[in-house]
């Protein structure tokens, strides 16, 4: 259990990591493009 929790703790971190990343990318790309 415990692998497989930190595993996929390592996953989901870095997949909302990089979903969040680029949202936020694109928003404040319109934004400040205006």
């Amino acid at each position: 259990d415990g692998l497989y929790d930190g595993q996929y703790d390592g996953l989901y971190d870095g997949l909302y990591d990089g979903l969040y990343n680029g949202l936020y990318d694109d928003l404040y790309d319109g934004l400040y493009d205006g």
